[in-house]
């Protein structure tokens, strides 16, 4: 028997953060820039305003704008300081979660805490909750059994949603960008004055180096990567990437902190990440590593389940037939228990098709707790394709086999999305995320 959890449940840790929903380091950033900005945008564009001469006014603006951009550039690094992981306690009691770290602090309700993962260490452990709104607590700890008590005592299943790895932009990334529009704004100011460009001219200049700063910033932003049952989404600049698990061979950290996953193939994905990330890569890293080994368990299983194949038949025949064939109990006589198909449900081993006919043969032989399992399962999944399917299934209440048109025709259709490529096999795959 477990021992039972005290009713005040308090963890001391040397670096515990809870994410802001605005960083204030990076407004204060941008409000740094635009002070900098401001009287070489003047500069660029005033020549159709007040001519070339200089008014009476800018010397003191100049001076003025300036001193705010310094003040704004300190601001935001003591804001960063301050939102970086600090010494405090996390406490959970009487059905909230107090969040400590260093003056600052935090009073959330246990119920915005829906997922949460553990990360062991040589020093202790590292302990990450989801909240509701998609922010995340990340604490480190003395040690992975303090963190496991801290789940337990949230009724948090470490494994019961994806885990979504959310990563800071470096340092660099922004100096560099916003260096180089700096240093083009004042090449446009000294075009401006030298050559008396036009106004024109000036708001061309001004449009092209919002341009290029943007796409810079853009095409450099940090990636988000979840880890859930079925494989890794990797979400980059321009849209996702989805990699089963049943495919990953490996997945290592090089020398320069790319995460690289290399899957069975020699195919090789890396995923750059800045500086000061390293605890939050090694929770996906182990969390992949979790999920792979709970893959490798279900693979023999799910290869035995022929009888959930579609067979060549189209996606509102095979569904008739599952649920045909489960009225008619054909799975239990062909040893599939409902336990059994709920495990193929939420296989990562399994293909998108086996997964799909097992959570139709699940809803009509279980019910209500059919659909239960089906819709936790689609929790679990990052795979946004498979997971809308599994979601639609799952909300389809069964009527002795029949839906309503409506119902059926929204749930082959998610359907026919998720399989669309399914016959090549384990991808992946690109495609814009939702």
């Amino acid at each position: 028997m477990n021992e039972s959890l005290p009713e005040l449940l308090t963890i001391e840790t040397d670096a515990i953060s809870l994410q802001r929903r605005h960083a204030r380091s990076s407004t204060f950033g941008l409000g740094a820039f635009g002070f900098f900005l401001l009287p070489l945008v003047i500069m660029m564009v005033g020549g159709g305003v007040f001519g070339m001469t200089r008014p009476d006014w800018w010397s003191p603006f100049l001076s003025v704008s300036w001193l705010m951009a310094i003040l704004s550039t300190t601001a935001a690094g003591i804001a960063r300081v301050n939102e970086s992981p600090r010494r405090g306690t996390l406490t959970i009691a009487d059905g909230q979660v107090t969040v400590r770290s260093g003056k600052a602090g935090a009073v959330l309700p246990s119920g915005s805490v829906v997922g949460g993962s553990v990360t062991p260490g040589s020093d202790g452990g590292l302990l990450i909750l989801n909240l509701d709104d998609g922010r995340l607590i990340t604490a480190k700890v003395p040690s992975a059994a303090a963190a496991s008590r801290a789940l337990e005592a949230l009724h948090i299943d470490p494994l019961g949603r994806p885990l979504v790895g959310r990563f800071r932009g470096g340092m660099l990334r922004t100096f560099a960008g916003f260096g180089a529009g700096f240093a083009l704004f004042l090449l446009g100011g000294w075009l401006k004055a030298t050559l008396e460009l036009s106004f024109t001219s000036g708001m061309a200049w001004l449009l092209l180096c919002v341009l290029l700063v943007s796409g810079w910033l853009l095409s450099t932003r940090p990636p988000e990567i979840a880890v859930g049952a079925d494989g890794v989404r990797i979400r980059g600049k321009w849209g996702a990437r989805f990699i089963a698990h049943s495919a990953i061979a490996s997945a290592t950290v090089d020398d320069l902190g790319a995460l690289v996953i290399t899957r069975h193939d020699g195919v090789a994905t890396s995923v750059r990440i800045a500086m000061g990330n390293g605890p939050m890569l090694t929770a996906v890293l182990h969390r992949i590593e979790l999920a792979r080994e709970a893959a490798r368990a279900s693979e023999d299983s799910a290869d035995r389940h022929a009888t959930l194949s579609r067979g060549g038949r189209s996606l509102a025949e095979w569904r008739v037939d599952l649920e045909d064939k489960a009225r008619r109990a054909d799975y239990r006589h062909a040893r599939l228990t409902e336990s059994e198909l709920g495990a193929i449900v939420g296989s990562s081993g399994a293909s998108a098709e086996q997964r799909i006919g097992a959570a139709i043969a699940l809803r009509q032989v279980a019910g209500d707790d059919g659909r239960g399992r089906i819709r936790l399962a689609a929790e679990q999944c990052v795979d946004a394709r498979v997971r809308v399917a599994l979601q639609r299934i799952g909300a389809v209440e069964p009527r002795r086999g029949e839906a309503t048109r409506g119902e059926v025709e929204a749930e082959v259709q998610a359907m026919e999305e998720a399989l669309a490529d399914d016959a090549n096999g384990p991808r992946p795959r690109t495609y814009r995320a939702p």
